[in-house]
């Protein structure tokens, strides 16, 4: 079972090279298990997962880990500890390689629940240029929960 957490309060980002609106921190999906499936073309992507602890008061009171595509990309997460507070934002981005037409992010909490507040997928696509060598494009798709 997952549930879905938001807040009032004003988000500020960790981030300050980051581009992202804070407004879309403010939401919350938690849950001692869940997962996304998308459904997306065989290729290379850039996954950037929002996170903001919006309920823990101190550090060691949520621990999660994160998988994508089967490989474990985080474990013992603490968003407490690693943004330095509650209700601040910060982005953790990762490339993953699809190859069956679906995108698998699988998220569990190791003490309380995991949560995530943003998933934004960059599909990365190459054009081979005969003079100019390698444009990357991206194609930008965004899941706000």
């Amino acid at each position: 079972m997952t549930i879905t957490a938001s807040t009032t309060a004003a988000i500020l980002s960790r981030d300050s090279s980051s581009a992202l609106d804070v407004q879309t921190f403010k939401t919350a999906r938690k849950g001692s298990e869940f997962a996304y499936q998308f459904d997306v073309a065989n290729g290379k992507y850039r996954v950037t997962l929002g996170f903001a602890e919006l309920v823990k008061t101190a550090q060691d009171q949520r621990l999660f880990r994160v998988e994508a595509e089967g490989q474990q990309l985080i474990s013992g997460y603490d968003m407490f500890k690693i943004l330095r507070g509650r209700f601040f934002s910060f982005p953790y981005s990762f490339e993953v390689i699809v190859t069956d037409g679906q995108m698998n992010l699988n998220f569990a909490g190791q003490v309380d629940q995991a949560s995530v507040n943003a998933i934004w997928v960059y599909f990365l696509r190459k054009f081979e240029l005969q003079i100019r060598g390698t444009l990357c494009i991206e194609c930008l798709i965004t899941f706000l929960l």
